[in-house]
């Protein structure tokens, strides 16, 4: 039997990341095939084809192209993911305008949201950040590239096979060509004006303007707000002092 790893980035975590894991919830779609279920039983990603994990791949004596799924990795950048379970719902699945919500364990003050997915036609993407008491940021604009796309570069996860859905058709994978799917990286800033607040969670929908394909998030993974260092602690403690001074 080969090998059944997938590329990655980097391979495994490392000493090198800028941010943690988040747990998920809101998740609506299982989007990858394991061992022990019919492929026909999952949500496909781009209304076909679904991901396999190393199960289904040893089962159907496939070669490569399966997900290491309940692995951490860093990426290049070195943003830290958790690659989500086979078996259950391990994704959400966005695909109309309606916007659906994704939450987060224990995010708290957060510089930058990481999110890794894909796309079926790479559609303009709606975020909206949800804060704790209510608050939410004004509606951002991103795309994940299509995950069959060659015109955009490596993925942060490539060289993944897909088992069709539909009439269960042969399974997909291309060991010599790079003809595979990849999972990509979302970045969104949170504003300066708002990493003091709780970040709980995130809302996504398709573009009004471009509902012609689907996208899928697997992971997220959150950067804090740096602490303040002891220069800037000192600077500040300056500043108060010569206000005092002014006002006694």
């Amino acid at each position: 039997m080969g090998s059944l790893a997938i590329v990655l980035t980097s391979g495994i975590a490392s000493a090198q990341t800028i941010s943690s894991p988040l747990g998920l919830g809101g998740l609506n779609a299982n989007v990858i095939a394991n061992g022990f279920t019919s492929a026909g039983l999952n949500t496909p990603i781009d209304g076909t084809d679904v991901l396999y994990d190393s199960s289904y791949a040893t089962v159907h004596g496939i070669t490569g192209g399966a997900l290491q799924t309940s692995t951490a990795f860093t990426n290049s950048s070195g943003v830290l993911y958790v690659l989500p379970a086979a078996g259950a719902n391990n994704g959400l699945l966005i695909n109309s305008t309606s916007p659906l919500t994704l939450t987060f364990a224990s995010a708290g003050d957060v510089s930058t949201l990481y999110l890794l997915g894909t796309s079926s036609g790479a559609p303009l993407l709606t975020f909206t950040l949800l804060f704790a008491g209510g608050i939410d940021s004004a509606p951002i604009s991103a795309s994940f590239p299509d995950w069959y796309s060659v015109t955009s570069g490596p993925g942060d996860v490539n060289g993944l096979g897909r088992v069709g859905t539909v009439g269960l058709a042969t399974d997909v994978y291309d060991p010599t060509g790079g003809n595979n799917f990849s999972l990509y990286t979302v970045a969104l800033p949170i504003p300066v004006a708002d990493q003091s607040l709780t970040l709980e969670g995130v809302s996504i929908a398709l573009d009004p303007a471009d509902t012609s394909g689907s996208a899928v998030v697997l992971a997220a993974s959150a950067s804090p707000v740096p602490e303040p260092t002891p220069l800037l602690l000192a600077a500040a403690g300056v500043g108060l002092l010569a206000v005092l001074r002014r006002r006694s």
